[in-house]
């Protein structure tokens, strides 16, 4: 009884994921785009504890974390309303992937410093994604999907933001900090992939034009592609796992739907 009561309470969410394949994707950027910014941080601990015994520059880390994040949002909002928010998010997560691998480059206390000048830019970044993310979900969903959706967005940033550091304190342990800065900046690079393959105009849709994009999403699936992203994807065989990864995320919302 729990179980269908609970299904039933997620439905229109279901739903949602189910029927709009942009919101999906992008839906399924942020959550992975969100780990990412939270899955290396007690690696980024373990570093800093590792090459210095200050309990100060260990405190230090996650308020240059915050600090970034907070301090770079105002200008934030200005990028995002003058430049194209799909491309801008697509840089975003390229460019955070690059500044979490180069915490690898973290081999001594004298490097120290690098640590803190990556995870600034990363959050400076994260501070661009964000109002990018939020302010596209208009414009990939029609009136009556937009409520849902902005509800799913924020409780998912909620769940992934207590539970990323805590499965990178686990994975961490297990795998050590460099594997776990691997792991994060691909996490980056899966979700500027699932950002590639969505379309995101920059005004808000209606409900017929929702419809419409969904049917040229659908039909696009099983006819030749017209443009040259799409044959890249189809080259590519990291875009190919990505979709298939979507696929697989769509068969489940079929079940449960």
């Amino acid at each position: 009884m729990l179980k269908v009561n609970t299904v039933k309470s997620l439905s229109p969410y279901l739903t949602l994921l189910r029927d709009n394949a942009n919101y999906r994707r992008l839906w399924l950027a942020q959550s992975v785009s969100n780990f990412g910014d939270w899955f290396g941080m007690l690696a980024l601990y373990a570093v800093i504890a590792r090459y210095s015994d200050s309990e100060f520059l260990i405190g230090l880390i996650i308020v240059v974390k915050m600090l970034s994040l907070a301090s770079f949002s105002p200008l934030a909002g200005y990028i995002t309303d003058r430049f194209n928010r799909r491309r801008l998010m697509i840089f975003c997560d390229v460019a955070r992937a690059l500044s979490i691998a180069g915490l690898l480059l973290v081999r001594s206390a004298e490097l120290l410093w690098l640590a803190y000048a990556l995870t600034a830019v990363q959050m400076m970044l994260s501070a661009v994604f964000e109002p990018a993310k939020t302010s596209s979900i208009p414009n990939v969903t029609s009136e009556s999907e937009l409520v849902n959706a902005n509800v799913l967005s924020t409780a998912t940033w909620s769940i992934i933001f207590t539970s990323g550091m805590a499965i990178g304190g686990f994975a961490t342990e297990w795998l050590g900090t460099d594997t776990v800065f691997v792991l994060d900046a691909f996490s980056y690079l899966i979700s500027a992939l699932f950002i590639y393959r969505a379309v995101i105009p920059q005004q808000t849709m209606s409900e017929e034009e929702n419809k419409e994009v969904e049917e040229q999403d659908s039909k696009g699936s099983s006819s030749k592609p017209k443009t040259s992203h799409m044959n890249l994807e189809k080259e590519n065989p990291i875009s190919e796992a990505v979709s298939s990864i979507e696929t697989s995320i769509q068969t489940h919302l079929d079940t449960y739907t």
